[in-house]
């Protein structure tokens, strides 16, 4: 059995979708901010979303460029589409971020397996690890966040009010 060390094309494509999702989640979330800040006035949970949640996601593009630099491959960046959603409920905002990083969820998971298939086994390793240790928290972020917006319902102000309580990522 002949194992490629280097990054196929198949599986470097699949990275590149995946960079492009972070960029894209990074997007989306500053526009959350915004409508948070300016249409909800929620003092504490702009902040909070801007630096501990949407500042996030190019740091986790970094991970997946850090996986092609290591192989000798460059990264592509795909255009971020614009955005300028707007959203009437707590529950419609977190929502989309649960929709959207579970989007980033199945292209890792693919390219999971598209590492398998191509026999790209080191970059296979990493991004198992990454979902088990780091990305889970992600999820389970998101989770949070939408399950609060529906708990506190039309309380925009209870939810800013105790967004701290609720918000597990860390600011490293």
């Amino acid at each position: 059995m002949k194992i490629n060390l280097l990054i196929s094309p198949k599986t470097n494509e699949q990275l590149t979708l995946i960079v492009g999702q972070c960029y894209k989640l990074n997007r989306i979330m500053d526009r959350i901010v915004s409508i948070m800040d300016v249409t909800f006035s929620c003092v504490n949970s702009s902040p909070i979303l801007h630096l501990q949640w949407s500042h996030k996601w190019p740091l986790l593009a970094d991970f997946f460029y850090d996986i092609q630099s290591s192989f000798n491959v460059l990264t592509d960046y795909p255009s971020t589409p614009s955005d300028s959603s707007t959203y009437s409920t707590l529950l419609d905002i977190f929502q989309k971020v649960l929709d959207e990083v579970l989007e980033l969820n199945d292209l890792i998971t693919g390219c999971v397996v598209i590492c398998q298939e191509e026999l790209d086994i080191n970059v296979k390793a990493s991004l198992e690890n990454f979902l088990a240790t780091r990305y889970i928290k992600y999820i389970q972020q998101a989770i949070i966040l939408r399950d609060k917006a529906k708990l506190y319902g039309d309380d925009v102000l209870g939810f800013d009010r105790d967004i701290k309580k609720f918000f597990i990522l860390d600011d490293n």
